[in-house]
């Protein structure tokens, strides 16, 4: 058959999250720079729903 994963399910059917699949994750690394603010510690409480919101996707499984 054939699995698709999108989003944040795709990171989940791994070998190493789930067992489910024997696909591995490709992660890039990031480089922080420590002398930056976050520009998401100066949102509003209010605003945080949406804008976190935005980070958060689920992502299906077919």
């Amino acid at each position: 058959g054939v699995l698709i994963g999108t989003e944040g399910s795709a990171g989940w059917l791994t070998e190493s999250r789930s067992g489910f699949t024997g696909v591995e994750l490709f992660e890039e690394d990031e480089e922080e720079d420590s002398t930056q603010v976050d520009p998401q510690a100066y949102t509003k409480y209010a605003d945080r729903e949406d804008v976190f919101g935005l980070e958060r996707i689920p992502g299906s499984a077919f």
